[in-house]
């Protein structure tokens, strides 16, 4: 256990770069592997076909594997614990930066679901955000927060 606390303080290296004023993304390297993980996050303005929110920054997780290949499966590489550490700190600059109205991730697999629960009272406790449903959203659950009203 005492390790685990160990490698949620030391995310990898991560730098996040803002492309334009509704899009930032991230992406840092899982170490012994060749897998890149990349987060994009977009500001939709209006709903649309796939989203009903306005307003909303949608967080889409990803895997490059080797040079071309994108996957959102998990990727068993035995590194979860590294991973999540900078997804939390990713999430932490994400959110003081840009102090979003509301946000939203999806997740498809039973385990990951599980874990976005776990990492959603996370939010709610370290950032002063509600969690407002956990719906489903195309082919997964949809996670989706709000800032709370001071």
């Amino acid at each position: 256990m005492k390790r685990m606390i160990e490698l949620m303080d030391k995310p990898l290296p991560f730098s996040i770069d803002k492309v334009s004023d509704s899009i930032f993304q991230t992406s840092f390297i899982i170490p012994n592997t060749n897998y890149t993980y990349r987060i994009y996050i977009e500001y939709i303005s209006e709903g649309t076909e796939n989203y009903n929110y306005d307003r909303i920054w949608v967080i889409d997780f990803s895997m490059q594997v080797g040079k071309e290949f994108y996957t959102w499966d998990i990727s068993n590489t035995g590194n979860e614990i590294e991973v999540f550490a900078t997804i939390a700190a990713i999430f932490k600059e994400f959110i003081e930066k840009t102090e979003p109205y509301q946000f939203m991730f999806s997740a498809k697999e039973k385990s990951r679901i599980k874990l976005y629960h776990i990492f959603s009272r996370k939010i709610e406790k370290d950032f002063n955000y509600t969690y407002i449903t956990d719906g489903n959203y195309s082919d997964g659950t949809a996670f989706i927060f709000e800032k709370e009203s001071l």
